[in-house]
């Protein structure tokens, strides 16, 4: 793997010629991403593959953080149940991946177990009646299972569950299986992904006219055009200086996004003999199938820090919540637990938009949906980056800006 001794700032002094275009910087790429979770990779693919040299930073290992605890769900409908501009930005994710998918596995020729079978919603009547009326409202497919219905999809259901509903658009897919063939991708077209960076810093340039940015972390630089901060929960934990006025005036540091670790549990199942593949939602946990037959059970919400243990009262939750769906797997063995940070907001909207001017941006804070809003992510931060306005207006409700906009306004 690369050493990042190799791109230090003894190249400083290089200098490049910079155009409206991809272009090359004074270390060797014009896009540093911070951060190799799906939406860091998803974001360094789509920079590539419109032309930008990329290099992408991680502190840990590639796609281990929150893409590796993840369930998997392309579900707007079922996480986002309401009219405005976050849910249009899921079901436009959802959408792109019935073509992003499929060419991401021709491209690698790595299997992605992309599932577009549904999700069938049990619940209370109540429940089920909310959901009837948001998919009506927003144009969304369902279909109202009985009891004879529920029971020959999912065998072992609960006695009292009579009825659901199915959400045909609702898809599924093994989030672990799309990050290594984003990385295979990005090695293919010559992006560096380099573990055990750990960014302490990221500093504005200018040089005369040009912006630009440098990352630092404990005896390496990098110096870019751009950088994108995609590290998911800790995004917030980078320190950000000299960014006042997007122009690197003035010598500020701080927290580049109000970002934060959710701590979410989950466990997994031997292979179930359901004839259904899709997901199954309840109020009470949610379970997705894997190819195989394996299924994933999820996910509590806990806020513990970055301590991403998993406990026996998080994994009693879930073992209650799907005892309550389906009381034969009581005595199933787990095969396996584990747990993730989820990168939270204050108002649960993710950070997608420039953090200074034209050379610092974020990518990050998606929760519980950065699975689903990866190919939404790449597609039009990529273009904001390069100075599409009708990019830039598309990310306008979810701009960094708006916290601290929000902040002024209640202080």
């Amino acid at each position: 793997m690369d050493s990042p001794a190799r791109h230090r700032a003894s190249r400083q002094g290089a200098s490049s010629l910079r155009t409206s275009g991809p272009r090359t910087s004074r270390h060797g790429a014009d896009v540093i991403v911070v951060g190799a979770g799906i939406i860091g990779l998803a974001c360094a693919r789509e920079l590539a593959a419109r032309g930008h040299s990329v290099i992408v930073l991680e502190r840990s290992r590639p796609g281990n953080g929150a893409s590796y605890a993840a369930a998997g769900m392309l579900a707007p409908l079922a996480e986002v149940p309401e009219a405005g501009p976050f849910f249009d930005a899921c079901r436009d994710s959802r959408d792109q991946w019935c073509t992003y998918a499929p060419d991401l596995a021709e491209e690698t020729g790595m299997a992605l177990d992309y599932d577009t079978e549904g999700t069938i919603l049990v619940d209370d009547p109540a429940v089920l009646s909310c959901f009837r009326a948001a998919a009506t409202a927003l144009g969304e497919a369902f279909e109202d299972l009985d009891r004879s219905t529920l029971t020959a999809h999912l065998p072992g259901l609960a006695p009292e569950l009579e009825s659901g509903l199915l959400m045909p658009a609702e898809h599924r897919i093994d989030n672990r299986a799309v990050c290594r063939a984003l990385e295979a991708s990005l090695a293919r077209r010559g992006v560096s992904v380099l573990g055990g960076c750990a960014v302490r810093d990221i500093r504005a340039t200018q040089h005369g006219s040009v912006p630009g940015a440098v990352v630092e972390g404990d005896g390496w630089r990098y110096e870019a055009d751009h950088v994108v901060v995609a590290a998911g929960a800790w995004s917030g934990e980078i320190a950000l200086a000299d960014l006042v006025g997007g122009e690197g005036n003035g010598s500020a540091e701080a927290q580049p996004t109000r970002v934060r670790p959710v701590r979410g549990e989950m466990l997994a199942y031997g292979a179930v003999s359901w004839p259904f593949q899709g997901s199954v939602r309840s109020a009470h946990c949610y379970a997705v199938r894997r190819a195989g037959g394996g299924l994933l059970v999820g996910a509590t919400v806990d806020e513990a820090g970055f301590d991403d243990r998993t406990t026996p009262q998080g994994q009693r939750e879930l073992l209650d919540g799907i005892a309550r769906l389906f009381p034969a797997l009581v005595d199933k063995p787990v095969l396996a637990s584990w747990s993730g940070l989820r990168p939270g907001t204050p108002d649960g909207l993710p950070h997608v938009g420039p953090l200074a001017g034209r050379s610092v941006w974020a990518a990050t804070g998606h929760y519980r949906n950065g699975i689903l809003l990866a190919p939404w992510t790449a597609h039009w931060l990529t273009r904001a980056l390069e100075g599409d306005l009708e990019a830039r207006q598309m990310l306008m409700p979810f701009t960094p800006e708006r916290a601290s906009r929000t902040s002024l306004a209640c202080s």
